[in-house]
């Protein structure tokens, strides 16, 4: 599996990316499917956090396919983090596409997951509350 996908609280998902998907991965139809049906099954703003420490999506067809995710009514807006060189790139050239396909900011992307968290009470005030930080970014809420 490229990602997992967690819900953290009603309105904020955690996607953790395990790999680079292939460019001609079915996984990432899956993907978007899924991010597809959690926007639409909601009337509230939805928000994203993503772990790209171990993968993240760097075909420009996904890219594509991302920024018109992120042009849903109901996605209220997301963040990455990674130290990752090769993804920072990945993500700079997503944000030029995303410029030019929504008003919406651009994805902000930070070097640790402190910061990345902190931005995320910027677009939502309390919305990181009550989640064991400490669990999600081991891993190990994947596994229980």
């Amino acid at each position: 599996m490229s990602y997992k996908t967690l819900l953290l609280n009603p309105c904020l998902y955690y996607v953790k990316w395990f790999e680079i998907p292939k460019p001609n991965s079915p996984l990432m139809d899956q993907y978007f499917s899924e991010l597809n049906a959690i926007l639409d099954s909601e009337d509230k703003p939805i928000f994203l956090i993503s772990d790209l420490r171990d993968g993240h999506i760097a075909n420009v067809h996904f890219l594509l396919q991302m920024a018109r995710i992120l042009t849903h009514r109901n996605y209220g807006g997301g963040c990455a983090f990674t130290e990752n060189a090769r993804a920072h790139n990945d993500v700079s050239m997503f944000n030029m596409i995303q410029r030019s396909s929504t008003p919406k900011d651009s994805t902000a992307l930070f070097d640790n997951p402190e910061d990345a968290i902190a931005y995320l009470e910027t677009l939502e005030s309390h919305i990181t509350e009550g989640i064991d930080w400490d669990e999600v970014l081991s891993g190990d809420i994947f596994s229980s």
